[in-house]
């Protein structure tokens, strides 16, 4: 923004300079316009005089209209141009010029005016003649917009001494930088900026009015300086549709509707529906547009998504069918005379506006478009087209997209389609003979999505594992696939459990298949127990497992969004679980490129890539971004929680709170995320349990020594031995002699799972037996935690800032200004004015004393004697570790 007004007030800085911006409507220009003129005025020892005059009433309007207004000593008594001279010359343009220069002039005092006109490519031909002798006459500076070269417009931007800028769409920091501003905040969430700058396209105006719409509505939420809408609450602002009722005459309205609810128009049979004469008129209004359309026609469409949208949202029910069912029957019509069934795109345009206007629509139309949909396109509409096809009469079909829709239908949350497709589901698996005429791995898969669907709604695991027993019983030797797939949907229930142990047990094989369907079917469950791995310290092959079952869900016609976000997750968390930050980043910008629009949007909803995001920013010790991104992702998870993300995310939330010194808030979250719930939370038990164990350890609350025990125990029962020598470092941080019971078996688990993480929790585990003290920041150990995103907890400080905590934990590791200020998004300048308030409330002079606070502050106990939990932590595990 800075840049764009530095443009402009360059531009005429020079006496008797002008510029033309050039933008669509809502870009922002009037504002710049102004915004430079006042910047102008208000410097030091400037001399000038601004007018700032705005659109005329309409493009035919005359002097009067336009300049009469602001400089009324060129109209007479009756409100006409001042006709005091000959009649020759009070109509002459040039007599014209020179009273309206003269008045402009008069008016400044002395000073140099500045004039600021708006849309002046809808000024008449007299008025834009005045405008243009200002412009030539180089008596004064003018500022001027336009929303393209037409009119006054035309006339100055040929003048060659007219600087002509171009005002496009904000861009995202841009965006930031002005919603930010106009909210009272330092920032907008980047998941709300993302979607807000997407739906208006970088339109100023649009984001103005969506920001405020949503504070309107109380949909807006601020918190440290961020302010942020929950997915979903950001419904387009009803002012657009009202602005569109008032700018429009009634006939232009009825034909932007149609537009909004059919863009963009390419088909011949739907632009015919329009009108010419509202279609240009709404062009010059700036509401509508041409652009070229992929298959190489020009399409018609609204200027904006959002003003689409909001016409869509805003329209009556009965109007919207009564558009669909005009639109239907245009391309139907149509339909005979031309290929237009044979082509996807144009047939699926068909089947949504004969499923909105409640149209019977032929089997086949609906079975085409389901395959053309099925490879990947927006998944409601697919969820849709599944439920409508599961009535076919052809039972394959109907079992297929029956499966389908139950998928899309939980991933979605749509939990009333959900139980339609289910039903469905009962229903063929009920039929012994349409259930014998699926092919066996079908019959397997609707078998599966109901025992699935049961575990997803709390029947007990035991029962179902069962159930999983005896149809495995039944399969043949040469099913395969469909064995294959009965072991993978056990895993993961198991993992979902949190029984680490028995579903690595069960794991696939680890030779891949030659086979490429019994491959797809293992991807998932390899994926799942890629998690496990991880927990184990098996971190390497974790890693390629899970991006290898990524690759291969990937492959062929089988792309389906859950599984993809699934898998892409547990290989992101590979890499977190290792540490590797710059990895796990790009991992998760991987995740949002390698797929298309429609599966992306699935992927925010399901919470994986915001969670993803949680994580990271907390394994950087951003715990401003970790705390704001985990208690934006919880509202939407608090709304559907399908993969059972929410313990995770709360236990990410209290430490990042616990690190900010919000104890309250962080011993609320701390009791949530101790609340067990089916899904990834339990798959990822052991990493869950840290996170809990370590905000106990920031707050000083309860006794982490007993939990940290507690959890290793357990981690020694799953066979998670990276989890379990976590869980010991942690007991040694409490207690030098509960350090000494447990060094041992700290060495050997070091030395069995992958390094380099376990060889510095290990050494420093050995340091502290040795008589280090546990958080003494001079030891190489701690910094190399910290490098892995194991962070020993500041010491307690109720002085310090939220930003204040972040800055000194960074310096007292030893950290550079710069690499602090790199890693939270500040100048180095603001590090260093941090870190000099820091020095002044913890009462030291520079880093030196820093660590030193750091170090002393904290108070360990020192137990003695044999504690029994060590003991039980000691002892040989119940079987081999996880392999």
């Amino acid at each position: 923004m800075a840049e764009r007004l530095e443009s402009v007030i360059e531009a005429v800085s020079q006496p008797g300079a002008s510029a033309l911006l050039l933008g669509e409507p809502g870009a922002g220009k009037s504002r710049l316009a102004e915004a430079a003129a006042y910047t102008l005025e208000a410097q030091e020892n400037s001399d000038f005089f601004v007018t700032v005059m705005s659109t005329p009433p309409v493009e035919t309007s005359g002097i009067a209209a336009v300049f009469g207004f602001y400089f009324p000593e060129i109209l007479d008594r009756d409100g006409d141009v001042d006709s005091s001279e000959s009649e020759s010359e009070s109509r002459s343009p040039q007599a014209f010029a020179t009273r309206l220069s003269d008045a402009i002039h008069k008016r400044a005092a002395g000073r140099e005016p500045i004039l600021v006109v708006s849309d002046v490519h809808a000024y008449g031909p007299l008025p834009g003649f005045l405008l243009e002798h200002l412009v030539r006459s180089r008596t004064l500076r003018i500022i001027a917009t336009a929303h393209r070269l037409t009119g006054a417009a035309s006339r100055i931007g040929r003048d060659p001494r007219v600087q002509r800028i171009a005002i496009g769409p904000l861009s995202l920091e841009e965006a930031d930088l002005f919603l930010s501003r106009r909210l009272g905040v330092a920032h907008i969430a980047a998941e709300t900026l993302r979607r807000w700058h997407t739906v208006t396209a970088g339109n100023s105006y649009a984001l103005g009015v969506l920001a405020l719409s949503c504070e309107r509505r109380g949909v807006l939420r601020r918190n440290r300086g961020l302010a942020w809408v929950p997915r979903g609450a950001d419904d387009a602002p009803e002012e657009f549709a009202v602005f569109a009722r008032e700018t429009c005459s009634e006939t232009e309205l009825r034909t932007l509707e149609l537009i909004a609810q059919a863009e963009p128009l390419v088909e011949t049979a739907l632009l015919q529906l329009v009108d010419p004469g509202c279609s240009s008129s709404l062009i010059e209004k700036g509401l509508v547009r041409t652009r070229r359309h992929p298959s190489g026609d020009v399409a018609l469409e609204t200027a904006h998504p959002i003003l689409a949208a909001a016409i869509r949202e805003h329209m009556e029910r009965p109007r919207q069918v009564e558009l669909c069912t005009q639109l239907f029957r245009a391309l139907n019509d149509e339909r005979s005379h031309s290929s237009l069934i044979s082509t996807p795109q144009l047939l699926t345009r068909l089947v949504v506006f004969g499923l909105d206007s409640g149209q019977d629509l032929p089997h086949s139309w609906l079975s085409e478009a389901f395959t053309f949909l099925k490879d990947g396109a927006d998944p409601r509409l697919l969820l849709r087209v599944s439920l409508e096809l599961m009535a076919s009469p052809d039972p394959e079909e109907a079992a297929v997209v029956a499966v389908r829709a139950a998928s899309f239908a939980r991933l979605l949350g749509d939990h009333h389609r959900l139980e339609l497709a289910i039903t469905g589901i009962r229903g063929i698996t009920a039929d012994p003979m349409r259930l014998g005429s699926l092919p066996v791995t079908l019959q397997t898969r609707l078998r599966l999505l109901l025992i699935e669907h049961d575990f997803w709604e709390g029947m007990g695991i035991d029962r179902l594992l069962l159930d999983l027993e005896r149809f495995e019983a039944e399969l043949g030797p040469l099913d395969a696939v469909a064995q294959e797939m009965v072991r993978s949907s056990r895993l993961i229930l198991l993992a979902y459990d949190g029984r680490l142990r028995e579903a690595a047990a069960v794991g696939p094989d680890p030779m891949p298949s030659s086979n490429i369907s019994v491959e797809w079917v293992r991807a998932p469950a390899r994926a799942i127990n890629a998690l496990i791995q991880q927990q184990d310290g098996q971190l390497d092959d974790a890693i390629r497992i899970a991006g290898d079952a990524r690759l291969v869900s990937l492959l062929g016609n089988r792309v389906s969004a859950d599984t993809v976000n699934l898998q892409g997750f547990c290989w992101f968390f590979g890499f977190w679980a290792s540490g590797s930050k710059e990895a796990g980043r790009q991992s998760l910008d991987e995740l949002q490129e390698s797929v298309n629009a429609d599966i992306q949007a699935v992927m925010y909803i399901s919470g994986l890539v915001e969670s993803g995001s949680a994580l990271l920013a907390a394994q950087e010790a951003r715990w401003r971004d970790a705390a704001d991104q985990a208690q934006q992702l919880l509202e939407g998870l608090r709304r559907y929680d399908g993969y059972g993300l929410r313990p995770l995310v709360h236990a990410v939330h209290a430490l990042a709170l616990a690190a900010l010194g919000e104890r309250d808030l962080a011993v609320s979250e701390l009791r949530r995320a101790h609340r067990e719930q089916r899904g990834v939370s339990r798959a990822v038990e052991g990493f869950r349990r840290r996170l809990i164990v370590r905000t106990m350890q920031w707050l000083r609350v309860g006794d982490p020594a007993a939990e940290a025990l507690e959890m290793a125990s357990w981690a020694r029962d799953q066979g998670v031995r990276l989890v379990e020598l976590e869980a010991l470092h942690m007991v040694a941080l409490e207690s030098r002699t509960l350090a000494r019971s447990i060094e041992t078996r700290a060495q050997k688990i070091a030395e069995e799972i992958d390094h380099p993480i376990s060889d510095v929790i290990a050494s420093h585990i050995t340091k502290i037996v040795a008589g280090a003290h546990p958080s003494d920041v001079d030891e190489p150990e701690i910094r190399l935690l910290s490098e892995f995103g194991l962070w020993v907890p500041l010491p307690l400080s109720g002085g310090l800032s939220a930003r204040e905590r972040e800055v000194a934990l960074f310096a007292s590791l030893g950290y550079s200004s710069r690499f602090i200020a790199e890693r939270l998004h500040l100048s180095a300048r603001t590090v260093d004015t941090h870190l000099g308030h820091v020095y002044t409330k913890v009462g030291v002079e520079d880093r030196d004393g820093l660590r030193q606070w750091f170090a002393n502050d904290r108070q360990f106990s020192h137990l003695n004697g044999e504690n029994p939990e060590v003991a039980a932590i000691t002892r040989d595990p119940p079987g081999a570790s996880v392999a």
